[in-house]
């Protein structure tokens, strides 16, 4: 029997000659999209499962790709005689697939192409132990050799730099946050010459700060505060009719022009000194009425209030803003901070001279150099374009992990019209490994405009029962910007209305009282599993609906 596809679901599976990228809720048939379209594709004769590259975030997801199209291509070829031959040879070379994580993507580059650059391709990798007791062993290396040569990093006194940024009785909590900046830098592709381009917005010019890259981002970031204040003021004076308190519109109407005004201004960057003052010089219209009018007013004012203590709060902050930019000291400041910014990445530098020469010795390298490497090697055009005509079609799933390093990875190799990205944003977990969501968003952005690339939203979950859904998009909608236009999610599941459950959200108290002996030395971790089982104990022998 033929599946059943959404018609989203089906857009995924056989849209052509686009980018896609694939927003996909849980529960919405994300795995089965994916495995169905390489299946299409091969079965179609259009590629061969070894001209794609799938990459996915852990070892196990991508053996358990691996399983599940070798499971759809042998179903398929029980259910069409007609293509046996040719899918038998895709099973003979699925071993050969380029199925797995991105470590491991980038190592395949690397022991392809080391020729390219200085890197011995027979390294071993250490794992994240090693990889810390490393770091912390080059930064100890570092502070003594800073210790020992005061000025040995020119711009500023090593004493002088833990006086203002270290502990004063321990540098143990400098070293570990140096460690963590250093690792969250490497989540790009050129870290250092990143860091020394934004070190450079902090520095005045002799013309004076109001020339300034810093100023400029100043004044950027006061008037996005009066452009959302302008929208959320399209919001909800329209609800004050002009036939039933016409004064009072009209008042509000005068409000909101010169709110409109000063957005426009905004936007097109016009940050003069009319604008400043008329900004520090906004006015709002009291909510108060005449007496023909003040019943309705109140009537509406009682909604609407929470949202205009918003659109005044956004205001309020823009004008503190302006205050401190005014203030000539704050630049004089800024020096310093550029003084200390531009020595703190100087010893960051010099801490990954020590480490890399660590590993080097001992033939190591740790996850983050694989993809740097590999990086490095697809900046020449030759290895890059190899790569570009053998991958006809490049699959990555889980999209909302990826990080700036590995989406420049995949930018040196992909064509204009043969990715598929597929995840979720509300799904993103691996921040502690610099996952930035941030990517996904400004995908979403940027395919709207594109015509080799189209946005699919697979918005119906049928793995949760609809009270559940309600429940997820009444959250999300406090946290992401134009959630219900573009992330909803709809439920798919339909199950009779006595097994609609009501959601339940439970808080667990971590904090022990004085005479709770029972849980000294418990962990927080453990208090929750305690819980967790205490719930699934309950549910034992209970009647649940299984769709």
């Amino acid at each position: 029997m033929p599946k059943e596809y959404t018609k989203d679901q089906e857009a995924a599976i056989n849209r052509r000659n686009k980018n896609l990228l694939v927003s996909a809720a849980a529960g919405s048939g994300k795995t089965m999209v994916l495995v169905d379209r390489i299946l299409g594709l091969i079965t179609a004769g259009e590629t061969d499962v070894d001209e794609m590259l799938v990459v996915t975030f852990t070892n196990l997801a991508a053996t358990e790709m691996k399983l599940k199209i070798n499971k759809a291509i042998k179903k398929a070829m029980s259910d069409d005689p007609k293509t046996r031959e040719r899918l038998k040879n895709q099973l003979d070379k699925l071993y050969r697939s380029n199925i797995s994580t991105f470590d491991k993507f980038s190592g395949k580059v690397i022991k392809e192409f080391f020729y390219k650059i200085d890197v011995n391709p027979n390294y071993s990798l250490c794992d994240n132990i090693k990889e810390e007791l490393l770091m912390r062993d080059a930064m100890t290396v570092l502070f003594d050799e800073m210790f020992e040569n005061d000025c040995a990093i020119p711009g500023a006194s090593f004493r002088e730099f833990l006086m203002l940024y270290s502990d004063a009785n321990s540098e143990e909590n400098l070293k570990s946050q140096m460690i963590s900046v250093y690792k969250k830098l490497r989540s790009m592709p050129d870290y250092f010459s990143w860091a020394d381009e934004k070190l450079n917005h902090l520095k005045i010019p002799k013309s004076g700060y109001k020339n300034s890259v810093i100023y400029r981002q100043f004044l950027q970031n006061i008037g996005e505060r009066v452009i959302e204040a302008s929208k959320l003021e399209d919001l909800y004076i329209p609800m004050f009719d002009e036939m039933t308190v016409p004064k009072k519109r009209k008042k509000l109407d005068l409000e909101r022009n010169e709110l409109f005004r000063l957005s426009e201004m905004s936007k097109q960057g016009n940050f003069d000194d009319d604008y400043i003052d008329r900004v520090l010089n906004f006015k709002f219209t009291t909510l108060r009425g005449t007496n023909d009018e003040k019943n309705e007013i109140k009537l509406i004012s009682d909604k609407i209030t929470p949202i205009r203590d918003k659109t005044k709060e956004l205001i309020k902050k823009a004008r503190i803003n302006i205050q401190k930019i005014q203030r000539e000291e704050l630049y004089i400041e800024n020096e310093n901070t550029y003084k200390y910014s531009k020595y703190y990445i100087e010893l960051l530098k010099k801490f990954e001279e020590i480490y890399q020469e660590s590993k080097r010795s001992q033939g190591l390298m740790d996850f983050s150099d694989v993809n740097h490497y590999a990086y490095k090697i697809l900046c020449d055009e030759e290895a890059a374009s190899i790569l570009r005509k053998r991958f006809k079609y490049i699959f990555i799933d889980e999209y909302q992990d990826t990080n700036y390093l590995q989406e420049s990875i995949i930018s040196k190799i992909a064509r204009d019209d043969n990715l598929f990205k597929v995840g979720d944003v509300k799904q993103s977990i691996y921040r502690f490994r610099q996952a930035e969501p941030q990517i996904f968003i400004d995908t979403v952005d940027k395919y709207e405009l594109d015509d080799k690339s189209e946005n699919i939203n697979l918005s119906h979950n049928f793995r949760s029962n609809p009270r559940t859904i309600d429940f997820i998009n009444e959250v999300f909608k406090q946290l992401i910007p134009e959630y219900e236009a573009k992330a909803s999610l709809n439920a798919g599941l339909k199950i009779p209305d006595e097994y609609d459950y009501k959601p339940e959200l439970h808080m667990i108290c971590v904090e022990n009282s004085d005479n709770d002996a029972e849980n000294l030395g418990v962990t927080n971790e453990e208090k929750e599993a305690a819980y967790i089982a205490n719930i699934i104990g309950n549910l034992i022998g209970r009647e649940f609906y299984d769709s």
